[in-house]
């Protein structure tokens, strides 16, 4: 007997629209998504803050479920109170995005009178890597609707470290959920790259990045491999810790034909042990054919 193949293009586009309707009749109107209504909108009896070997889990009960999130036990009273006083919006981040995440592992089952019913069945590693996967992507979604982040980044003068941390503190999530979240997006009057970068010895590695929707053909090589190129290797030595623009040309092609692409490149070290570098690196202009006075990966101070 074969196992039917689960569906999982149609769970995401399920996935996305609940996740709209849930934050956008639940989710408050404050910068950060109140969790609790949502919750219960989701056949969650009660959240407990417990210790846990795991971040987090569900147990059916009844006709619902309860939700454990891992804490320690001095934390336990005062996280109960934030929960109940304003939705969790002032939870650390990661928590919120772990009960997030546990919300939309019950979207994947059938509520009803009697107990929840699981509706996929998971009996691979893959399967249940995609379900993961799955649950972070709603999460996300959840946690930063596309309503609300689009015209925030609007706003914003342009890409930038503070502007990164900006958008991660108003939805109460960390840098690399937030650079997860942006990752393929339309950026609306911006178009670049961003990374949250980590120094390990004498490499650099991303620990996440994000490219907008219409420059992923610049930094594609960048996100397959999680490794930094030479040219972008360049500008994060040229500028690291300093919030200084550098103006930096990157080289590309368009078509067949070999060009440069103008970019303001800002850095900032945010921790010390290890070194962890925001970095983005913003489109300026439409890119230059090269030409003899051109120099590809040409690194200037912006004024």
């Amino acid at each position: 007997m074969t196992t039917r193949a689960i569906k999982w293009a149609d769970w995401r586009r399920s996935i996305e629209s609940r996740c709209d309707y849930l934050s956008r009749s639940f989710g408050g109107v404050d910068s950060a998504v109140r969790l609790d209504q949502i919750t219960e909108q989701s056949g969650v009896k009660r959240v407990e803050f417990r210790p846990l070997l795991v971040e987090g889990g569900l147990s059916i009960q009844g006709d619902g479920f309860v939700m454990y999130v891992n804490c320690s036990k001095d934390q336990i009273s005062q996280l109960n109170d934030e929960f109940v006083c304003n939705g969790g919006r002032s939870l650390p981040n990661r928590m919120r995005f772990t009960i997030a995440h546990e919300l939309i592992h019950t979207f994947f089952f059938e509520l009803s009178s009697d107990a929840p019913r699981n509706r996929v069945k998971v009996t691979s590693d893959k399967d249940h890597d995609q379900l993961e996967r799955l649950c972070d992507f709603g999460a996300g979604l959840l946690l930063m609707p596309s309503r609300r982040i689009g015209p925030l980044l609007d706003r914003e003068p342009q890409i930038s470290p503070d502007s990164l941390r900006r958008l991660a503190q108003h939805f109460a999530v960390s840098l690399d959920a937030l650079l997860i979240r942006l990752n393929g997006m339309s950026w609306g009057n911006h178009r670049g790259f961003a990374a949250l970068i980590v120094e390990d010895g004498q490499t650099f590695k991303i620990r996440a990045s994000a490219t907008d929707s219409t420059s992923k053909h610049l930094f594609s090589t960048v996100q397959t491999n999680n490794t930094l190129g030479q040219e972008i290797l360049e500008s994060l030595q040229t500028c690291r810790g300093s919030q200084d623009a550098v103006v930096y040309e990157y080289p590309c092609h368009i078509g067949q034909k070999e060009a440069v692409q103008p970019c303001v490149v800002m850095c900032d070290r945010i921790t010390h042990e290890p070194s962890k570098f925001v970095l983005s690196i913003q489109l300026s202009g439409d890119p230059k054919f090269e030409s003899a006075t051109t120099i590809p990966g040409d690194i200037r101070r912006s004024m």
